[in-house]
């Protein structure tokens, strides 16, 4: 247990960093997820709140700029 907690344990936080880094970064980027899972537009992520200013016909270009503007 005492190399456990003095060796392992140090040796491991870059890899749970950035295991932790990616696993952010995937919940993040996720579109698909949300898009199935809720319902109610006032909770919607930004992607499908972006996602909205495309139609299938015509796309908001001035709006879809602006909320992507960071």
């Amino acid at each position: 247990m005492y190399i456990w907690a003095r060796i392992v344990i140090p040796l491991s936080k870059p890899t749970l960093a950035a295991i932790a880094v990616f696993a952010f970064n995937g919940a993040w980027n996720d579109f698909l997820g949300p898009l199935l899972y809720v319902n109610d537009e006032v909770l919607y992520t930004l992607l499908i709140g972006l996602q909205s200013f495309r139609g299938s016909v015509q796309t908001q270009w001035n709006y879809l700029m602006a909320g992507t503007k960071g």
